[in-house]
């Protein structure tokens, strides 16, 4: 960040711009922005820094546009500021355990050894939602299917072939709560990506507000078969602290949130309000 005559806080716009800042970087734990000689006249000076080290992060995300501030009565002339600067990277283990301890996150049940520096390690549960590909002829998303898949459960012990190039759906044991500014995100380990399985399609996206366990969509793309145990580690979920709390977080009355306190490995409801999402452009 560099301050100019007006006193407006400017950010670099690009990565090769950052090195000629006075940026201090430490990925590992934190990502930090250090003010040259900025001392704010209003506000809190660790809020500012919280703010600024959001924009960075946008920066190195390679957004192009140069941004100023406004928080806390700083100047702006940035009208995207309120949808550009809503998340902030929690990137330290100190900071998830605080989350963890105050309830902003609720992960249970969990154990010290399945926090990571950046992230909370998850584990699969024994039942999983196989497919029957003969039981219908297609998957018709505005109809109910049930008797699209069949629940099993994977004995302890025990594996559970995930052929090649099969989809199933599967669980965390772990119910994961969280509060109406944080959000997770659901990744895999780079362990079991090396072998060819995959956790999930696209879903993983937890919304602030959500409350249950977290269906897995696991695929192997690999050309042999691969091996799931019940309780093996099989993800891991990080988290975004929100600038402001959401408007309308998930599980509330103005969102149908289908999966709301989900136990166990839960198939598709994209039926239930098919028709209703429906957007078209010509009359």
């Amino acid at each position: 960040t560099f301050e100019d005559e007006s006193g407006i806080m400017h950010l670099v716009k690009s990565y090769d711009e950052v090195e000629d800042k006075e940026v201090k970087l430490d990925f590992e734990y934190d990502l930090t922005v250090v003010p040259p000689s900025y001392t704010p006249q209003t506000g809190d000076q660790e809020e500012f820094e919280q703010v600024a080290r959001n924009i960075l992060i946008d920066v190195l995300m390679n957004r192009k546009e140069l941004y100023t501030m406004e928080q806390n009565g700083y100047k702006t002339n940035s009208t995207n500021y309120n949808t550009i600067l809503t998340q902030i990277l929690i990137t330290k283990k100190s900071i998830i355990k605080e989350y963890l301890n105050n309830g902003k996150i609720l992960i249970d049940p969990i154990d010290q050894k399945d926090i990571q520096p950046a992230s909370v390690d998850l584990h699969i549960d024994k039942g999983i939602l196989i497919f029957k590909n003969s039981a219908e002829p297609c998957i018709d998303l505005r109809k109910e299917l049930p008797n699209l898949t069949e629940s099993i459960e994977i004995k302890k012990g025990e594996p559970f072939m995930l052929h090649p190039g099969e989809f199933v759906l599967a669980s965390t044991i772990e119910r994961v709560k969280l509060s109406d500014n944080v959000v997770g995100r659901l990744e895999g380990k780079s362990s079991l990506g090396r072998v060819g399985l995959l956790i999930h399609s696209t879903a993983g996206y937890v919304d602030p507000g959500w409350d249950g366990q977290l269906t897995l969509e696991l695929t192997n793309v690999a050309k042999l078969p691969i091996t799931l145990y019940y309780g093996m580690r099989i993800g891991q979920i990080s988290f975004l602290d929100l600038s402001t709390s959401a408007e309308n977080p998930y599980g509330s009355s103005k969102l149908s949130s289908r999966y709301q306190g989900q136990k166990d490995a839960t198939a598709s409801k994209i039926h239930l309000d098919f028709d209703s999402q429906i957007k078209h452009t010509d009359e």
